[in-house]
């Protein structure tokens, strides 16, 4: 129904604005400092 469709959305778009206020728990990690490598990937 059109009103349990408005409700999910609001439900989504409250997880993403608690997301994007949360730290990020990787940084104290620094992974944009770490050298990538190439890869194959296999399927």
């Amino acid at each position: 129904s059109p009103a349990a469709c408005c409700v999910g959305q609001e439900a989504w778009k409250h997880a993403i604005a608690k997301a994007k206020a949360m730290p990020d728990p990787w940084a104290e990690f620094h992974l944009e400092d770490i050298k990538t490598e190439a890869c194959t990937r296999y399927r």
